[in-house]
């Protein structure tokens, strides 16, 4: 019975369980979505007191409102494609483009990150570092490494542009937050070109990800988040391609932003040794290692600053404290006093302890895993750290979005329920055969069948024809049939 129960549920791609996959495909997954982002756009209408935040909510709830109802309701005129298209596109004007628009006027307040950025970047224009020494107020403090200074850059360029009539504009396309919106959109559109994702399906996910509340918040108020969450999943792609020192240039990008870029350098260093061998790995660790300390250098300059305000600030332990303080556990348990933050840092090591045992012991052998392992990583460490914000969820919302994506496409042609059938004239691969197989480019078996994850087997092959799979257990002989 449990055994019938199991294989009823099944397990999708990537890791993904069957019903997941079914109940987000389709007309059906995209209404339940803008369903849970009408009740969240509610939900931030109702219980933040930042004036973004609010103008963001008021927008939102009616391109969410739109969508929703574009999705439940049948009409002559809307059918099929045509449907998602303006549900879709009903999403994208309220939840992105009109409060990223009126945002962008400053007329409805600016939040304290893009400030900082512009401020750093004008500090290491001027000074060789982005740290203000000896910063003792909360709008002196930058708390990025020095790769999110050059989001600011075109602002501070842009200020050196004499007063006129378009300098309303010329504010407005100089803003950080458009670079960071710029980054994380072609970062993502790149991941989706290497991983040769061609299903509406699979991009809809992918496109929904990034319009959920989290995401499209993000994207209008802040962005500093975007562009780490696009530059991992970059790196991810490019090392599940087999493009190992552009996985490492890209995971030293999103490093040079933020430190926490760091939980998924092991995942994709797993990733590149399950792939390539120990000596692509090696490769991998030495030039991302590299390409990292060559960033970090203006933060070298002035290492006290740089401890203070990256280290020390967002720890909770500076001199000023950290306005990071949303209700997640983590926070609320270092709330209660000094035994209560022990209590938060003791859970959160035994989280780590049993994530890296899991990666460890399954290491990822696709990118889609990467994604699933690093989104988890993530999650445990932003819901226990002692300090912490929601819209650190953009990170695992994107790689998860990413996940989802790539799981629809692995070894299927686009838009179609068939798999591709085995040819039984196919010689055995050799060793470095097999090895450009499992990188997705060569021949027509795009990954070795005893490297394909739970559930693809059945799928990809009948009980009978296993046999005549090369690979199949060990490289077996065609003639074995």
């Amino acid at each position: 019975m449990l055994r019938v129960g199991i294989s009823t549920l099944g397990r999708g791609r990537a890791g993904w369980p069957a019903w997941v996959l079914m109940l987000l495909r389709g007309r059906r997954g995209q209404t339940l979505a803008y369903a849970c982002f009408f009740v969240t756009a509610l939900v931030m209408r109702s219980v933040s007191d930042l004036s973004t935040h609010r103008l963001w909510a008021d927008c939102a709830i009616v391109g969410y409102g739109v969508a929703l109802a574009v999705s439940l309701v049948s009409l002559p005129v809307l059918s099929g494609r045509r449907r998602a298209r303006v549900a879709f596109g009903a999403a994208t004007a309220g939840a992105l483009l009109v409060p990223l628009a009126l945002l962008l006027t400053g007329r409805y307040g600016v939040q304290n990150e893009v400030t900082i950025i512009e401020q750093s970047a004008a500090v290491l224009l001027s000074t060789g570092t982005p740290y203000v020494h000896d910063a003792s107020t909360l709008d002196q403090i930058n708390p990025y490494l020095p790769g999110m200074a050059l989001f600011g850059v075109p602002a501070v360029v842009a200020g050196m542009v004499g007063d006129g009539l378009g300098q309303v504009w010329v504010a407005a396309l100089t803003d950080p937050r458009i670079w960071c919106l710029l980054v994380a959109l072609v970062s993502a559109g790149a991941a989706l070109r290497l991983h040769r994702v061609r299903s509406r399906w699979a991009r809809a996910a992918m496109f929904l990800s990034l319009l959920s509340p989290t995401v499209a918040l993000e994207m209008s108020t802040s962005g500093v988040d975007l562009p780490l969450a696009g530059l991992l999943v970059l790196g991810i792609a490019l090392a599940g391609a087999g493009r190992v020192k552009s996985a490492a240039l890209a995971l030293a990008g999103a490093l040079a932003l933020k430190w926490v870029a760091v939980i998924a350098v092991p995942v994709v260093a797993l990733l590149v040794l399950r792939q390539e061998g120990r000596r692509r790995a090696a490769v991998f660790l030495a030039v991302c290692t590299a390409a990292f300390g060559v960033l970090l250098v203006p933060a070298l300059v002035s290492v006290v600053d740089m401890l203070a305000q990256v280290v020390r600030f967002p720890a909770g332990v500076g001199v000023v404290a950290t306005p990071a303080r949303s209700p997640m556990p983590g926070v609320l348990l270092a709330s209660t006093g000094s035994a209560g933050r022990a209590c938060a840092l003791v859970l959160l090591a035994v989280a780590a302890t049993a994530i890296a045992v899991l990666v460890i012991r399954r290491p990822p052998r696709t990118a889609g895993r990467a994604y699933v392992y690093a989104g988890i990583g993530f999650v445990a460490f932003f819901l226990l750290a002692p300090t912490g914000r929601f819209g650190y969820m953009v990170i695992p919302v994107m790689l998860f979005g990413a996940a989802y994506a790539t799981s629809r496409l692995v070894n299927r042609p686009a838009d179609s329920g068939e798999h591709p059938a085995v040819t039984p004239d196919v010689a055995p691969p050799d060793h470095a055969t097999s090895d450009a197989m499992s990188r997705n480019d060569h021949g027509p078996f795009p990954r070795p069948c005893n490297e394909m994850p739970r559930g693809i087997i059945r799928r990809c092959t009948p009980l009978r024809s296993r046999a005549r799979c090369p690979d199949w257990r060990g490289n077996r002989s065609v003639s074995q049939g």
